[in-house]
């Protein structure tokens, strides 16, 4: 298992990380107990080349889960890096939320979602509007004062 090192200073919810600024790069010592996916917690020897570098890092890739993790790193007594990390979801999937298509409704805090974007017009030929005469019974019997109305959408 060998982990890349970063030095990340994008939003946390930014889709793709600028990782150009690569620290190094380590083999892990093999985990003496389960290494989790989501949450990792690994442990790397020390380098006197760059051991402070990787200790300082906040940002890291391990290639056997194929995943990018926000790290914080911790020496022990034993002078080894202690990394433990948390998945970066975004970054990790990339390329296959890039990959799905959608359609994206705008709206702004505090307004009904049910505003029509003008920018994305809605075809009045897909959409009725239509008032219907229920009889009555115990299902539709209210102290409605309004027509009751279905929205049957083509």
């Amino acid at each position: 298992m060998n982990i890349t090192f970063y030095n990340v200073s994008d939003n946390p919810k930014k889709l793709e990380k600028d990782i150009s600024n690569v620290i190094g790069s380590a083999r892990v010592l093999e985990p003496t107990a389960p290494v989790e996916v989501l949450n990792p917690t690994v442990v790397v020897n020390w380098d006197n080349t760059y051991g402070n570098i990787i200790a300082n890092a906040n940002y890291a890739y391990i290639d056997t889960f194929k995943r990018y993790y926000f790290i914080n790193c911790a020496l022990d007594t034993a002078q080894r890096v202690v990394v433990s990390g948390k998945v970066d979801y975004l970054m990790s999937w990339a390329d296959q939320i890039k990959a799905c298509p959608a359609t994206i409704v705008r709206a702004q805090i505090g307004h009904p979602t049910y505003i029509i974007d003008d920018k994305y017009p809605i075809d009045p030929n897909r959409f009725a509007i239509q008032g219907i005469d229920f009889y009555e019974s115990d299902v539709f019997r209210s102290a409605r004062t309004t027509r009751p109305y279905i929205v049957v959408a083509r």
